[in-house]
C-alpha cells in the first residue's frame, strides 16, 4: 500500500464543514427513504396502517464548554446532546424533533398515544 492509497482523515473532516455537505446529506437521505423504504412499505401488507412512524434518538458530541448545559449520561468526559426524531415513512417527512441533553430519556419524547390509532411505531429499545 502506498501513501496515495491511505485515507486522509484530517482532509476528510474539513469537507464536513462545507456548506454543500449539508445539502448533499439531505439529498442522500431523501433518496434513501424514497427508494429503499417508502416504495417497499407501500407495496406490502403494512398498507393497512394510516401511518408508519420511525422514532429514534441519536447522540451527538458537542464542544466541552457546553458540559454544564448538555451533560452526557455515559461518559463524564464527553459532552453530548440527544436528537429525538419522529418521522413518517409514508409521508417521507419529519413529524417531531427535539434536542435535549444526553441525560434525557427517549421515552419522554415518544409520540402521544392518543394520536396512534391505526399507526405503527418503529423504535429502538428506549432507555
Amino acid at each position: 500500500m502506498s501513501e496515495h492509497d491511505k485515507v486522509a482523515y484530517r482532509a476528510f473532516h474539513y469537507h464536513l464543514k462545507k456548506d454543500g455537505f449539508i445539502d448533499f446529506m439531505k439529498y442522500l437521505f431523501k433518496h434513501l427513504v424514497q427508494d429503499l423504504i417508502t416504495k417497499n412499505i407501500k407495496c406490502s401488507k403494512l398498507n393497512r396502517f394510516k401511518d408508519i412512524l420511525l422514532q429514534v434518538g441519536s447522540t451527538l458530541q458537542v464542544h466541552k464548554n457546553l458540559r454544564d448545559i448538555f451533560p452526557s449520561r455515559t461518559n463524564k468526559e464527553s459532552d453530548a446532546i440527544e436528537c429525538h426524531m419522529t418521522m413518517s415513512l409514508l409521508d417521507n417527512s419529519p413529524k417531531a424533533m427535539t434536542i435535549t441533553a444526553d441525560t434525557a430519556l427517549e421515552r419522554t419524547y415518544l409520540p402521544d398515544t392518543s394520536n396512534m390509532k391505526d399507526k405503527l411505531l418503529l423504535m429502538d429499545a428506549a432507555d
